[in-house]
């Protein structure tokens, strides 16, 4: 009988992990891939490539594997097609099962994330034939002494000078195959083909003082806020306007943009200062100055302009004055700072502190640079910030040996109420540890902050969505509204933070997307990025 019984519960566990591979796989062919040119991945460390080739299903053998955790799958694959009926999914399908016999992992951990890349340059079968098409495997593996120095270092280069970006490619903790990526998905600035030509004259119509004169005028000008911030709209907004023999501007056109943005344009445009009229055959004439104008929440890229389709040339005083007042990034520091100000960290913060004033925990172990600088920036540029009313750091233990560490009692956990101090707090707290093992005092650290802080209307904690917690046990004890914010581009949340969100009345904000918990009830459903969970009364399923 006993061995009866046994067969059975084996065989009910089978069953039950047979339908949970099946339903992550589903989930993985379902996810919406990001689009890139194209990428190729570098050999690193950290990573395992398992090339295929283009519309075959064999994957290249690969006999090396790495220590630590298996971190993020990245599936990379063209987008072309030769015969419109090819079927992708199916082909998809394939490798991901040969991956799966190489890796079993891949499909029995749900919490890996997966990243689906398709490349969108490739325009021919032979083009095909030169682009990577197969799997990349990050492993998070145990950061050396050099390593944490280095990923310190240059989150402290960033907050001595934050107006110059953060650099990923300084990061040692971060693959260069993952800060491709978050370049590669930038918004690049356009050029824009269809501009008209200009009328060819002796001169051009110009802004008086010249082309940083107009940069400045436009930077100064086009206010924040409004539609414009509430929105987090970042677009070019091409447009025309006549500049009559006498410097007068009039008979503004725009080809496309919101009514919000045209009112905004309209008003600074009319309350500009006459220009220097273009010169044809020796006389003032009218002519049309045609012109790109970048329409942004950030403050950083605001007003930055191209005409007749091209970046503006300033001359060498004007290129001086440019080094000087450093008003406007080379085009490798607005890359970095728009990595940062894309972050879902930062935008998610916009969401939350605007509404109500908070008590900010945040884990300040390995891997989490990117998204302190995130907080970092969003602090330091927002009229909001003074919302953040208590902030505490937590690193899993001050670097204690891992057999050590005891739930509710690990410690590594940094307080502040002034935002002057935020930075050193924050380096203090990184400097004293880096994490150890893969499971963290995020509940403790959480409790921490309701006890010591004084007048938050909630709690607010950020999270990397790639440990678990130890001590989940001490949810019953967090009483505080306490929102939970997931570092990072993620497909998949941990219950155990759902758990803690849903029981205090908080929301989670997920790539950058506030999501509400308040109105899923017991026996319901909830999508929450690319996975569906359940909700039994008391916890959230990943299903």
């Amino acid at each position: 009988m006993i061995r009866t019984v046994t067969l059975l519960s084996l065989l009910f566990f089978s069953a039950t992990q047979v339908s949970a591979q099946s339903e992550l796989f589903e989930r993985i062919l379902k996810m919406t891939p990001k689009k890139v040119s194209q990428l190729t991945p570098k050999s690193e460390p950290n990573l395992v490539i398992i090339p295929s080739s283009f519309s075959q299903e064999a994957l290249k053998k690969v006999d090396s594997r790495k220590s630590g955790h298996l971190q993020s799958v990245y599936y990379i694959y063209t987008g072309y097609r030769q015969n419109p009926s090819f079927d992708q999914r199916r082909l998809n399908q394939q490798r991901i099962q040969k991956l799966a016999e190489w890796a079993p992992e891949v499909l029995e951990n749900p919490y890996i994330e997966w990243k689906i890349i398709e490349q969108t340059g490739c325009t021919s079968p032979q083009m095909g034939k030169s682009y990577f098409h197969g799997f990349v495997l990050e492993y998070r593996s145990e950061v050396s002494t050099n390593d944490r120095e280095a990923e310190i270092a240059n989150l402290e280069a960033f907050l001595k000078n934050p107006t110059a970006g953060f650099d990923l490619m300084n990061d040692p903790t971060l693959s260069e195959l993952n800060g491709d990526l978050q370049n590669g998905l930038l918004r690049e600035i356009p050029t824009n083909d269809h501009t008209p030509e200009p009328e060819k004259m002796d001169r051009q119509a110009n802004f008086p003082e010249g082309n940083f004169a107009l940069y400045q005028y436009f930077k100064q000008n086009i206010p924040g806020g409004g539609e414009v911030a509430k929105n987090r709209d970042d677009e070019w907004v091409p447009l025309s306007f006549e500049v009559d023999e006498h410097g007068t501007i009039s008979d503004v056109r725009f080809s496309e943009a919101k009514t919000y943005m045209q009112k905004t344009i309209e008003d600074v445009l009319s309350a500009m200062p006459k220009w220097d009229p273009a010169i044809k055959n020796g006389k003032p004439v009218a002519s049309r100055v045609n012109i790109d104008l970048r329409m942004s929440y950030s403050p950083i890229v605001r007003g930055m302009y191209n005409r007749d389709g091209k970046k503006p040339k300033f001359t060498q005083d004007e290129a001086a004055a440019f080094a000087i007042k450093n008003a406007a990034p080379d085009e490798q520091t607005e890359a970095r700072i728009a990595t940062v100000e894309r972050s879902p960290v930062y935008r998610s913060m916009e969401e939350v502190i605007t509404r109500e004033k908070v008590a900010m925990v945040m884990d300040v172990t390995t891997s989490m640079s990117l998204h302190l600088a995130s907080m970092n920036w969003w602090v330091a540029n927002s009229a909001d910030s003074l919302n953040v009313v208590h902030y505490t750091f937590f690193n899993d233990g001050d670097n204690v040996d891992d057999k050590k560490k005891k739930s509710g009692k690990t410690g590594g956990i940094y307080h502040g109420t002034k935002l002057r101090d935020l930075p050193a707090t924050l380096m203090e707290a990184m400097r004293n540890g880096n994490g150890g093992d893969v499971t963290e005092n995020d509940f403790e650290a959480v409790l921490a902050a309701q006890n010591q802080q004084t007048n938050a209307d909630a709690l607010l904690l950020i999270v990397d969505n790639f440990s678990d917690v130890r001590d989940e046990q001490l949810l019953s004890q967090i009483q505080m509204k306490t929102h939970v914010l997931v570092a990072g581009d993620v497909s998949t949340v941990r219950e155990c933070y759902l758990n803690l969100a849903k029981a205090t009345g908080g929301d989670v904000f997920v790539n950058g997307r506030r999501i509400y918990l308040g109105n899923v009830q017991k026996g319901g459903r909830i999508i929450i990025a690319e996975s569906t969970y359940t909700f039994d009364g008391n916890k959230f399923k990943l299903m």
